[in-house]
């Protein structure tokens, strides 16, 4: 696995609202029907303290996976939640609530894209890796990378 140092943007006192309105709820319902359906399993790792311990949670995520790992970390510290793909695709939330912040990083095809407008809350970046992990395409759709 590749290691993904990512650099947050802080948002400078902005409220971003990097995901849709449609409840959690919903979004996991989607994201499980989806995965039902995906035949390229992928692979979830929390990497913490800037990647200086790597900790692989599933070969095949699971919405539930998903939402235990990223409910269970300490985002006061430094993580990185990753979903990679077989052909090496990847998408990596991360950073911290402190000085930090959070971002939003993926790579599609060789090309890697940074979020513009980085989210603020942990269910922010929840809602960003489940439609990831659905392969709905709602996290481009909802947010400007570059």
């Amino acid at each position: 696995m590749r290691v993904h140092i990512i650099f947050p943007l802080l948002t400078l006192g902005l409220l971003v609202s990097a995901c849709s309105e449609a409840p959690l709820e919903e979004s996991i319902e989607t994201s499980q029907s989806a995965m039902n359906e995906e035949s390229d399993p992928m692979k979830l790792t929390v990497l913490i303290n800037y990647a200086s311990e790597e900790k692989v949670i599933s070969e095949a995520a699971t919405a539930e996976e998903l939402i235990q790992a990223l409910e269970s970390i300490d985002w006061q510290i430094f993580h990185q939640v990753v979903l990679e793909k077989s052909n090496g695709d990847w998408i990596d939330v991360g950073g911290n609530l402190g000085s930090d912040g959070l971002s939003v990083m993926y790579e599609e095809d060789g090309i890697q894209l940074v979020i513009v407008d980085p989210p603020t809350t942990v269910d922010q970046m929840k809602s960003i890796l489940l439609s990831y992990l659905a392969g709905d395409g709602k996290f481009k759709a909802e947010n400007k990378f570059d």
